[in-house]
Formats: structure tokens, sequence, C-alpha cells
């Protein structure tokens, strides 16, 4: 005879919810995107060429390198300013200059698998935004959540889970 063993619920909750993509935003999301504030892009992984070609259409794209680091980010000339998140220089930079600066808007680009370690951003991307008619459009879906395609079952393991 087979036994059978009863998780309590909050344990399958726990579990279900480090597994499945989180239903709650932890962004900062925009209402309303100011021309004036730049965009700082804060890399997991490389950018591709054909990507930084792109933005290069819309405005002025700086990799911050080590000479930078005490230089203020006001004083930088850009539109676009790519911190690379692997190097620790970066990472310095970005916790004294930038971190919580509201005069910028700052996007993650990762990899799908991973997650913001804990950082807010105002939006994370694994795949840049195609060519769009005018910067402004650009920015703009650059800075929104995405909207993904409903998966069936993701939805029928929360309802199993009665994860809210």
């Amino acid at each position: 005879m087979e036994e059978t063993i009863k998780l309590p619920s909050n344990i399958i909750s726990n579990i279900a919810s480090s597994i499945l993509p989180n239903k709650k935003v932890e962004n900062t999301v925009i209402d309303n995107v100011e021309e004036y504030k730049k965009i700082v892009i804060c890399i997991h992984k490389d950018i591709e060429k054909e990507y930084i070609d792109l933005l290069s259409e819309y405005g002025k794209v700086l990799f911050f390198e080590e000479q930078y680091q005490n230089i203020e980010p006001n004083v930088l000339s850009f539109d676009y300013l790519v911190i690379d998140l692997r190097k620790e220089v970066d990472r310095n930079y970005y916790k004294l200059s930038l971190y919580k600066n509201n005069n910028y808007y700052f996007v993650l680009y990762r990899y799908w698998f991973e997650g913001n370690n804990g950082i807010y951003y105002n939006n994370e991307i694994t795949e840049f935004v195609s060519r769009q008619s005018s910067k402004k459009n650009y920015d703009k879906l650059l800075l929104l959540q995405n909207v993904y395609e409903p998966k069936w079952y993701v939805s029928l393991f929360r309802m199993c889970c009665d994860i809210g």
C-alpha cells in the first residue's frame, strides 16, 4: 500500500513562487517618459552590435570606462550610458553616482533566467526594442514593461497551487 505525503500549502506556495515568473511588479513603473532624462543601460550580458547601432541612431551611446570614475554623470555627454555590472569599476560608479539618482532612467539588459539582484530598475529587458519612428517612441518602448504572451501551463500551475 502506497502512502501519499501531503505537503503544507505554504511549502508548495514557496516552491511555486521560486520557480514561476513573479506576478508582482518590482520595478518602478513609468507613467510619463520625460524627454530630458537620459537613459542608463546596466548590462549583465554583451549588447549585440546591431543594437548598439540602433541605439546610436537615436542618440549618443557612451560605454562607461575606468577614466570616467571620478566624473559626475551629469558632466558626461550621452543619451544612453552603458554600465557593465560584471566589472567592479562600473559597479562602484553605479553605486556612488547613479544609484537612486532620479535624474536618469534605468534599464537592465540581462539573460532571460537572471534577476535584478534586488536593485530596482525602470525596466528589465532580454532583447532591445526594434526600430521605431522616433527617439521618443523608442525610449517609451524601452522603458515600458513588456507584455508577454500568456502561457497556459503557468496559469494552470498558479491555479492549482493557489498563488496570488
